[in-house]
């Protein structure tokens, strides 16, 4: 599945600091120039999510969650170390209140260097200039150096001229939280007016009030990874309820758990053996079917089941859909979907069943559900790696030993 925005397998690594680590010359002398063990974590891993064109997606979490890093990684500030994101069209990035503005540089010599970076001619930008001076109302400051800004100011001038870049998407973390309420207003405003004409909006914050304003679909991430990404009303009910003092952390298993009410929902999703039976432990090597329920009221025509499996670490050994099996779902009122797969061929462990379910033409998200049901692998005779396939294993006379004892039986 592609879109205005295509994220597969992120992942960024971050190095722990290490305080017992010399930080000079002389430390690394006395300590003899041993190389210290490194430590690290991750600050996002196994993201893999696509975001059609002209759809605005609030992301949330808890602070740690993951949020910004990711963020960053699709505005394209710094590199990831596995994975890719894949943009169409023109970025405009709000990443943080300063968003790259120079100091020293007046607000007017400001709008031309980011309009510069942003990719415009200083053509466009100097067409653009009155117009990004009004809307971030600093016409009075406009030519004092931005060191002299309050940060109400800076956000104003960051915000105003990536809107007026002509972002095809936008990228906005948090900042709309600075200001004043009549200025948040004027941007929730603008935002909407840029999503209705087609701009892809992502946005980071923890206010759901602005989230429920701008957005039709939610992120919801913990830990450096994706836990639920679908309607808003069904991801932000998972999300609060893991905010509530004694909610429980396990994921949810199914739409109705979840809180997933709209007019077109996945149900009862669960792995079964080949009879049809709810299983835990499956036998590598042998059948399972992947199963799941879709609800709707007839709304949806034509809508694309999609599973995926993961392992414990989160790494992806299968993702596929009706779609790539040439399966049509037509207009239902409920639909039992099931993938049987003839052989299981995993390695011994712990795997998770995840599922999406969009419109035939990608353009929505219906529902997404992470970690709908789990299941654990056993009796493959494989040391490490995730796939287990058929083996066999034969001994006998090296190959040119055996040529050669072909030659003189000829003789």
């Amino acid at each position: 599945m592609r879109g205005a925005i295509t994220v597969s397998n992120l992942g960024k690594r971050y190095r722990k600091h290490d305080r017992g680590r010399p930080s000079s010359l002389k430390g690394r002398i006395l300590s003899g120039y041993k190389q210290q063990a490194q430590s690290a974590f991750w600050g996002v891993r196994h993201v893999t999510f696509s975001v059609p064109p002209g759809r605005a997606v609030g992301i949330v979490g808890t602070n740690g969650a993951g949020k910004s890093t990711l963020l960053r990684l699709i505005g394209g500030v710094g590199l990831p170390d596995e994975g890719s994101v894949t943009i169409e069209g023109r970025i405009g990035a709000l990443l943080e209140i300063d968003a790259g503005l120079t100091e020293d540089l007046t607000g007017r010599e400001n709008v031309r260097l980011l309009g510069v970076i942003a990719g415009l001619l200083r053509s466009e930008i100097d067409e653009r200039m009155d117009a990004i001076i009004a809307f971030s109302e600093l016409a009075t400051f406009i030519d004092e150096p931005v060191r002299t800004y309050s940060t109400g100011m800076r956000m104003r001038l960051a915000f105003s001229v990536a809107i007026h870049t002509g972002p095809d998407v936008l990228l906005v973390d948090e900042v709309l939280a600075v200001g004043d309420q009549a200025f948040q207003r004027k941007c929730i405003a603008r935002i909407r007016e840029m999503q209705a004409g087609g701009c892809t909006i992502l946005l980071v914050s923890h206010d759901e009030a602005q989230i429920r304003t701008i957005c039709s679909d939610v992120l919801f991430m913990r830990e450096g990874r994706v836990l639920a990404y679908g309607p808003l009303d069904a991801t932000m009910a998972r999300y609060s309820q893991t905010q509530a003092p004694d909610a429980p952390t396990a994921p949810a298993h199914g739409g109705e758990e979840r809180g997933a009410r709209g007019p077109i929902a996945l149900e009862r999703i669960a792995v079964h053996d080949d009879r049809g039976r709810p299983v835990a432990t499956i036998a590598s090597g042998e059948a399972v079917m992947l199963h799941a329920q879709v609800r709707q009221n007839g709304l949806a025509l034509g809508p694309i089941v999609g599973f995926a499996i993961h392992d414990a670490q989160g790494t992806v050994c299968l993702q596929t859909n009706t779609a790539l099996g040439g399966v049509s779902l037509g207009a239902f009122e409920n639909l039992a979907v099931s993938l049987r797969m003839e052989r299981l061929d995993l390695a011994p462990g712990a795997y998770t069943v995840s599922a999406g379910l969009y419109s035939g033409d990608w353009q929505t998200i219906f529902d997404f559900v992470n970690e709908a049901a789990r299941f654990d692998v056993v009796g493959a005779q494989v040391e490490a790696g995730v796939v287990a396939p058929p083996m066999t294993w034969r001994t006998g006379a090296p190959a040119d030993q055996q040529h050669a004892a072909g030659t003189e039986a000829a003789e």
